[in-house]
C-alpha cells in the first residue's frame, strides 16, 4: 500500500521513519540543525547510511561533520545526487524534501510546500529503491578532509546575493537575527568612535 503525503502530513512522516533501525538516507541537502533536530541527543544512529551531495552548495559543512566526518564510513556523497529518498524498517519515503527546516519543519513551520509519497516494507516500491540505494552507494564517495573542504566552498559560493529589502524596526542587528541566510559571507567590525578610510581598508583586509 502506498499513502500521499501532502505538505501538512510529510514532515511528521520522515521523522516517524527516521527513528527506526536500518536508515538509509540519499538525500541531497542538509541544512541548518538537521541532525541535532532529527535525532536528538543521540545523533545519527551507528548503523544509518547517508549518500547527499556537497557540489551544488545546499549542504551545510556543519551538518556534514554533525553526520560523522570525516570519519564515519557510513556518509557518502555523490556529485549532482538530488533525490530525497528515506528507507528504514518503518518503510519508504520519496519526496521532494531535503533535511532542512523549510523542507521537513524541525524547528518551525516548513517555508516550502513539499509532498511526497509512503510506501510500506517489503512493497515492490520498498524493494526497487533499496536495491537502487545499494547500487548509488557503491557509486558515491567517501567525506574526506577534501570533501569537506568543498563542500564549504560551495556553502560559500551558494550565499545569497544582496537584494533589496523593506525598510525594518530595529537596528542593523535585528535584521542579521531575523534573516541570516541573507548575510551569510558578510562580516561587520565594530567601533566605539569614528574611523578613517585607513583604518576601515584595514579593518577590511584584515578579514580576506
Amino acid at each position: 500500500m502506498s499513502v500521499f503525503l501532502d505538505d501538512q502530513t510529510l514532515g511528521a512522516a520522515i521523522k516517524k521513519l527516521l527513528r527506526a533501525p536500518r536508515l538509509r538516507c540519499a538525500v541531497a541537502f542538509w541544512g541548518n540543525g538537521a541532525v541535532a533536530s532529527l535525532f536528538g541527543e543521540g545523533g545519527l544512529p551507528a548503523d544509518a547510511e547517508i549518500i547527499c551531495d556537497l557540489t551544488m552548495g545546499g549542504t551545510n559543512p556543519a551538518e556534514v561533520r554533525a553526520l560523522g566526518a570525516p570519519r564515519n564510513n557510513r556518509l557518502k556523497h555523490l556529485p549532482g545526487l538530488h533525490a530525497k529518498v528515506y528507507i528504514s524498517q518503518s518503510g519508504l519515503i520519496v519526496s521532494s524534501a531535503n533535511a532542512s527546516n523549510n523542507g521537513i519543519g524541525f524547528v518551525d513551520q516548513p517555508k516550502l510546500r513539499e509532498a511526497g509519497t509512503l510506501h510500506e516494507p517489503g512493497s515492490e516500491a520498498y524493494q526497487a529503491a533499496t536495491k537502487w540505494f545499494g547500487a548509488i552507494w557503491k557509486q558515491a564517495h567517501p567525506v574526506d578532509d577534501a570533501a569537506l573542504i568543498q563542500a564549504e566552498e560551495s556553502w560559500r559560493r551558494k550565499a545569497p546575493p544582496p537584494r533589496a529589502v523593506s525598510p525594518v524596526a530595529g537596528s542593523l542587528l535585528d535584521l542579521v537575527l531575523a534573516e541570516p541566510e541573507r548575510f551569510r559571507g558578510v562580516g561587520f567590525a565594530f567601533t566605539t568612535s569614528n574611523s578613517s578610510t585607513d583604518q576601515r581598508n584595514e579593518a577590511a583586509d584584515a578579514v580576506v
